[in-house]
């Protein structure tokens, strides 16, 4: 019952967070998808904008998929304010799925 209840509690924290769009990195589909938490969103020009006050903490998730070392990895993050791009800083570990590529079988 105690593990029932962890699972419902991570699923209600998830199903909170919500999914937004993204742009593909260097070309290619290699975000597979991107949560923001708190996130008021906001619909604008089709795109689903979050609004947070000044001083709030965000969370942001992201699962991506490297075929390559994780090391290799490099985070860039930044936030359009008032039409005014600001960086981001990092402050996690970037977890990936690593060195995924498909397999030959002879």
């Amino acid at each position: 019952m105690y593990f029932v209840g962890i699972l419902f509690s991570l699923f209600v924290i998830y199903a909170a967070a919500e999914k937004v769009p993204f742009i593909p990195c260097k070309d290619s589909i290699s975000v597979l998808g991107v949560a923001i938490h708190p996130c008021n969103s906001i619909d604008i020009e089709g795109w689903k904008t979050c609004v947070v006050s000044r001083q709030t903490v965000i969370r942001v998730q992201a699962a991506v998929l490297a075929p390559f070392s994780a090391h290799n990895l490099e985070t860039v993050a930044s936030a359009s304010v008032n039409n005014h791009l600001i960086p981001l800083p990092h402050s996690g570990i970037n977890p990936c799925v690593e060195n995924i590529m498909p397999r030959n079988k002879f």
